[in-house]
């Protein structure tokens, strides 16, 4: 270790007024201060890269979130659109089922109208048979009554 010292002093007209000193150690070798100094920096440094680290985790997180939300939203929409399908599908079965009942109720409907006419032919015509068959015995009886002598 070196001393320093430093004198300061004022004469005036040769007698002294003051004296200062100031004594400075400084260490012979100034290398414990300059490691010292790297250490401090470099923990500085580690601080900063340790901060750098943190936000890029940061960030990587953030940008995890993003990626999942956007899946969730693109799922959503996927249900979404496959639940829209379905019911749409069940709508057309509906609407189809809905339109084979009343074509089948027609088609009752047509039958039993039919079946109606075809009885109601059958006995006019029955009826015709039997009025002529009335007619031709009326006929017959004139014929025989008039006829016998």
């Amino acid at each position: 270790m070196r001393v320093f010292t430093f004198k300061l002093s004022s004469q005036l007209a040769g007698n002294s007024i003051f004296t200062f000193g100031c004594h400075i150690y400084v260490f012979q070798s100034s290398i414990i201060i300059i490691i010292i100094i790297i250490i401090i920096l470099l923990l500085l440094l580690l601080l900063l890269l340790l901060i750098i680290l943190i936000l890029i985790l940061l960030l990587l997180l953030l940008l995890l979130l993003i990626i999942i939300i956007i899946i969730i939203l693109i799922i959503s929409i996927i249900v979404i659109i496959i639940i829209i399908i379905i019911i749409i599908i069940i709508i057309i079965i509906i609407i189809i089922i809905i339109i084979i009942i009343i074509i089948i109720i027609i088609i009752i409907i047509i039958i039993i109208i039919i079946i109606i006419i075809i009885i109601i032919i059958i006995i006019i015509i029955i009826i015709i048979i039997i009025i002529t068959i009335i007619i031709i015995i009326f006929i017959i009886i004139i014929v025989i009554t008039v006829l016998k002598p």
